[in-house]
């Protein structure tokens, strides 16, 4: 199912809305904790979409790679 999902993604192009939400959390970098600018933002992504990107990470690597799009430079 998963492969279904993953082939339907890179054939539409369309990537389900419901994916693209992130759960954000503020990391304390150092310092005092009472200063906001001491934090980074975190983003929390959902297990699927983590291998989605690496899918296309690959597929997109791979084309690159093949067609010799890139210079070495």
């Amino acid at each position: 199912m998963l492969i279904y999902i993953c082939n339907a993604i890179l054939n539409t192009g369309i990537f389900p809305d419901r994916e693209k939400n992130s759960i954000i959390k503020q990391i304390l970098k150092k310092g005092d904790d009472q200063d906001i600018t001491n934090y980074r933002p975190i983003s929390l992504l959902t297990s699927f979409s983590k291998v989605i990107k690496k899918l296309i990470y690959a597929r997109l690597f791979d084309h690159i790679t093949t067609n010799s799009i890139l210079v070495n430079e």
